[in-house]
């Protein structure tokens, strides 16, 4: 897919997400340390999105990037779950770097991602994002999905839960 002067292409190989990734949690965990006054160590919380890679992993996962001039500028993971009840996607980590933004790679990662979890056989896409992230809320009131409760598997530490928008559309 391209638009904006660059396009979105699997991840391959998965390492080279790492940085952009870096950057995201860099700029969430600032976030995270104003918001709720809580410090986490980016190197840790990095190397343990990395150690659980394998969940973007094909067959039931995918790992997205942005490129622009043939640089990483953006990235986005698919990961098949399930909620006892029935099975979605879930989307996570999708980001685009200063240097990607203004070009409408959000909304292609997301566009891309929401395909992606089609391909994967979901019918229902789900995702958190936390109460700082508004233009990614927009974005993705934008492309269709809708606020809903907390969901089984989503949000990370309970501590954060009461900060996190929850949401969903059907694909």
């Amino acid at each position: 897919m391209t638009l904006g002067g660059g396009r979105v292409v699997p991840a391959d190989p998965p390492g080279i997400v790492a940085p952009l990734l870096e950057a995201y949690l860099t700029a969430h965990l600032e976030d995270v340390r104003r918001v709720l006054g809580v410090t986490l160590p980016a190197s840790e919380v990095l190397a343990e999105d990395l150690a659980q890679f394998s969940m973007f992993a094909p067959p039931t996962g995918a790992l997205l990037l942005a490129l622009v001039e043939e640089q990483p500028v953006g990235c986005v993971g698919v990961r098949s779950a399930h909620d006892g009840q029935r099975p979605y996607a879930e989307i996570k980590r999708l980001y685009v770097s200063p240097a990607g933004r203004g070009r409408g790679l959000g909304r292609a990662l997301l566009r891309a991602a929401l395909a992606a979890a089609k391909d994967l056989g979901h019918d229902l896409v789900r995702l958190d994002t936390f109460e700082t992230m508004i233009e990614a809320r927009a974005l993705y009131a934008a492309e269709g999905l809708r606020t809903i409760g907390p969901y089984h598997g989503g949000g990370g530490p309970e501590a954060f839960r009461s900060r996190l928008t929850f949401m969903e559309r059907d694909i």
